[in-house]
């Protein structure tokens, strides 16, 4: 991607903007949309969209045990996907394998082991389903893909070259084998931006292209007479990312907008999406709110790190963001949805919050999770994640949802305006 695709994100942005009232809404509308050069733009104002879709209480799926056949039990899931015949793929890093299950959650074998020759691993993080039936599991270090076909057999290892001897920022795999990794530029010091290079390279892992280049999170020293620690900022925003099939979003966490991206239109924005949130001013009870979760999250670490990490957290030098976020994190749909996690602070919910726009980018419905729930997938009509109870056991959950039609009536034909 060259600058003249972050020139257009902006130009983009103004167009928006201009459709917009004094007050940042749309007039009256509960969804605008426009065109400009290609890209669709869609503004959902959420005051009056508010259809929401519901889970079940339980889960329709729960693969794990706290004690038990091994297979079923688990120590430091890092994701899963679902494969097209319905069975689940898992990537269990304790053991360093990726386990297979069916549909019912029956265990039906496993693929990799310990290990760093080809279709082992040293630490393995996430996994990606190519091609249909290739599974790309990423390992450090350095960061590298063994590749498996969905029955378990081995194919091959792919190194991206320059090596990233630690884990990228961000990564993953489009349906093509191409990989997309994203690395941090700059010093982390000052609490100054640093920048975030999007680099593309090719199935057999060479260096293809610089993408893009974009700012990303302040991050900076606290110093106290016995330690110095790097954070980032109270209520601190970054860039967040995703990729599935031939696409990627991407935003920063900070302003509620989002572009998605095509792989196949040279990573240009094809669709940019926006919506409205609530009020995001930072009080001093938000702050100290979330310093007493810092407290607790640590009350019962002892280890010399985790205090120093404790006192760097609350630490009166460690500056403090302008707003709140807008969200924390964007996932694509295997349907073609899109979804963004909504900021919520401390004590505000009990649940995640998170919403779901259509493959045109117009709001469909709000979706609570369970708080504790680390999503891998958003389905047409489910979700599947990870959930970690009080013994610390890990279980592979899957919710089942019904997707709500967007209300306000009313608003329902959206305003096409063209620019």
């Amino acid at each position: 991607m060259t600058t003249q695709g972050i020139l257009l994100s902006v130009a983009l942005s103004g167009v928006l903007l201009a459709a917009c009232a004094e007050n940042g809404l749309p007039t009256t509308d509960a969804v605008v949309r426009s065109d400009s050069a290609g890209v669709s733009i869609v503004f959902n104002n959420t005051v009056q969209l508010t259809s929401a879709c519901q889970i079940g209480d339980e889960p329709t799926l729960s693969i794990g045990v706290a004690d038990g056949e091994e297979p079923y039990m688990f120590y430091r899931i890092f994701g899963a996907v679902t494969l097209g015949d319905g069975r689940i793929a898992i990537a269990n890093q304790g053991s360093q394998e990726v386990r297979l299950f069916d549909s019912d959650g029956t265990y039906r074998g496993s693929m990799g082991r310990k290990g760093e020759g080809p279709g082992e691993f040293n630490r393995m993080f996430h996994l990606w389903r190519v091609r249909g039936n290739e599974l790309w599991v990423g390992d450090t270090m350095p960061w590298s893909y063994e590749v498996f076909d969905t029955d378990g057999n081995f194919l091959r290892q792919v190194t991206p070259t320059p090596r990233y001897d630690l884990t990228p920022q961000r990564f993953g795999v489009l349906t093509d084998g191409r990989s997309i990794h994203a690395v941090t530029q700059g010093e982390l010091r000052d609490f100054n931006r640093v920048m975030l290079a999007f680099m593309l390279h090719d199935s057999d892992g060479a260096l293809v292209d610089t993408l893009f280049t974009i700012p990303d999170g302040r991050w900076g020293s606290v110093d106290t007479d016995d330690f110095s620690i790097t954070v980032y900022p109270v209520f601190g925003t970054f860039t967040e990312f995703d990729v599935r099939k031939n696409r990627i979003v991407i935003g920063a966490g900070g302003k509620p907008e989002i572009s998605v991206r095509n792989a196949d239109r040279d990573f240009d924005a094809e669709l940019v999406i926006r919506w409205t949130t609530p009020d995001r001013s930072i009080s001093q009870a938000d702050i100290d709110e979330q310093y007493a979760e810092v407290r607790t999250r640590y009350a019962d670490q002892s280890d010399g790190m985790n205090r120093q990490l404790l006192a760097a957290m609350t630490h009166p030098g460690r500056p403090v963001a302008d707003r709140k976020p807008a969200f924390t994190a964007v996932k694509l749909g295997v349907d073609e949805s899109i979804w963004v996690e909504q900021f919520e602070a401390e004590g505000e919910t009990d649940g995640s919050n998170w919403m779901r726009f259509g493959p045109d980018g117009v709001f469909t419905c709000h979706l609570s999770l369970p708080r504790d729930l680390t999503v891998y997938e958003f389905g047409s009509d489910y979700v599947l994640g990870k959930l970690v109870d009080e013994s610390g056991t890990e279980r592979i959950v899957v919710y089942a949802f019904q997707t709500a039609s967007v209300v306000s009536a009313n608003n329902s034909g959206a305003e096409l305006r063209r620019k």
